[in-house]
């Protein structure tokens, strides 16, 4: 599913086991630590240290090359650590700077996912990464020993070769301490208006739930890809999914992502004919599974409607789990409703989670892709997203938005990302692959609340 700059290998790592004291020395170039702070992404590892298991780390660069993971001075790129490791885990790291001496960086991330931004003036070359661990009061516990290599080239000077993969990234902007905590619901319109693609494009939609005072999160996500999967209900595997690939013909797919690693979760369709489930292991990691469900037509030219709302907690406990008979574990579960609507009917995939960290929505939406670099031209259009607070009846907009990053344009072969443009009288974010430099530059903002809106060029 992916390759060069977003590429996500599992490799064994090299297994120190145990706490040790800390016996490397802080090497104080204040230069290169501020630099490495905000520098540093990971190879996905498979971690077996000491009380910690099946830990995976993905990262997205704007390029990659015969191992070496290529960012630009000014860029960006994303880093992310997930498994049954808090919310809050502190992570550091071990670098050298152009083969020098080993640097050590105490608080490299903390948590799951950091969207790192790279200094304009940061020193040109090679960053190398050797060792993970985390750290409590004078001791060290390694994680993953190996050699990584990140290099800090130019603005616009990534090699044809290495260039990306069709990344961005857009978000709600509510300013500075005003995003809602207590959200129970989300809903927004889409529409795949464009499929010529020759070869997989992905957009990504999602958010994360969360409950005050748990540090772990759960994610739900509501993807658009420019495939579909003609598959049966109640099917376990590992990876690629099971079913009749159909390219040319979109798809939505509502989705459980177990980046806990618990297996505490299941799901129920409302029709197991046209919202099929299916369980899968993500990229083939082990116990990293996905409940996913996936109408069975065409999502092409197709005005849809996604809903996301908090259901009550789970009283049957039965019929949930896929492939066994398995019920819930003990413990109190939280249903959460994902309901698509289309060509007058509605289908809802409903997920069983644990209802002591699912309360509300923490990352209320985001829209992100990956390939819109491969060939075909596609067109998606989200329109009128809002969200509602608990105890409340109202749906409020979400009508300001900013890009976090877009590795399209004059930093790829490829113009490609976000726009606003107008669907049906609605000012709507368009997602589109036309490959001219008209689409939106990281930190660029638009507004959904406007009266009119004229359709920036590209291709009808």
């Amino acid at each position: 599913m992916y390759s060069k700059a977003l590429k996500k290998t599992t490799q064994k790592a090299l297994k120190r086991g145990g706490r040790k004291k800390m016996r490397l020395k802080l090497v104080t170039y204040e230069v290169i630590m501020l630099v490495i702070l905000s520098l540093l992404a990971l190879t996905p590892v498979s971690v077996h240290g000491a009380r910690r298991s099946n830990i995976s780390v993905s990262f997205l660069t704007p390029g990659y090359e015969d191992g070496v993971y290529f960012v630009e001075q000014g860029g960006s790129y994303v880093s992310r650590v997930t498994g049954k490791l808090p919310d809050n885990t502190v992570f550091g790291v071990v670098v050298r700077f152009n083969n020098g001496p080993e640097i050590v960086v105490p608080n490299w991330q903390i948590g799951a996912q950091k969207i790192n931004l790279v200094p304009s003036n940061c020193p040109l070359g090679d960053y190398t990464l050797t060792e993970i661990f985390t750290e409590q009061p004078g001791y060290r516990e390694t994680l993953w020993l190996g050699a990584m290599t990140i290099r800090v080239v130019a603005m616009g000077s990534i090699p044809n070769s290495a260039r990306g993969n069709g990344n961005s990234l857009i978000i709600p902007d509510f300013g500075p301490g005003q995003a809602p905590t207590n959200v129970v619901g989300l809903r927004y319109h889409v529409r795949v208006d464009q499929n010529q693609t020759e070869a997989m494009q992905i957009i990504f939609a999602g958010n994360t739930l969360y409950s005050p005072g748990n540090p772990k999160s759960y994610n739900l996500e509501y993807n658009i890809f420019s495939s579909r999967i003609v598959y049966q209900d109640n099917i376990c595997t590992t990876y690629p999914p099971v079913g009749q690939v159909v390219d040319g013909e979109a798809s939505l797919r509502l989705n459980f992502s177990d980046y806990n690693l618990e297996g505490r979760f299941g799901g129920k369709t409302s029709d197991p004919k046209v919202l099929p489930r299916q369980r899968i292991l993500i990229d083939g990691i082990a116990n990293l599974q996905a409940l996913g469900m996936i109408p069975q037509a065409s999502m092409n030219g197709k005005d849809i409607t996604v809903e996301v709302t908090r259901g009550s907690l789970v009283t049957d406990k039965s019929g949930w789990k896929l492939c066994s008979g398995e019920k819930l574990g003990d413990e109190a579960y939280r249903m959460w409703n994902l309901k698509a609507a289309f060509e007058r009917q509605s289908y809802t995939a409903t997920f069983a989670l644990p209802a002591d960290g699912t309360e509300y929505f923490r990352d209320l939406f985001g829209i992100w892709t990956e390939f819109l670099s491969n060939p075909g031209y596609w067109r998606v259009f989200y329109w009128a997203p809002e969200f509602i607070r608990e105890e409340s009846s109202l749906w409020e907009p979400i009508n300001n938005w900013r890009v976090i990053y877009n590795f399209g344009g004059s930093n790829n072969t490829k113009g490609f990302g976000f726009r606003l443009a107008s669907y049906k009288g609605w000012s709507a974010i368009e997602v589109s692959n036309d490959e001219t430099e008209t689409y939106m530059k990281a930190g660029e903002t638009l507004m959904l609340n406007q009266l009119s809106v004229a359709v920036l060029p590209g291709k009808k």
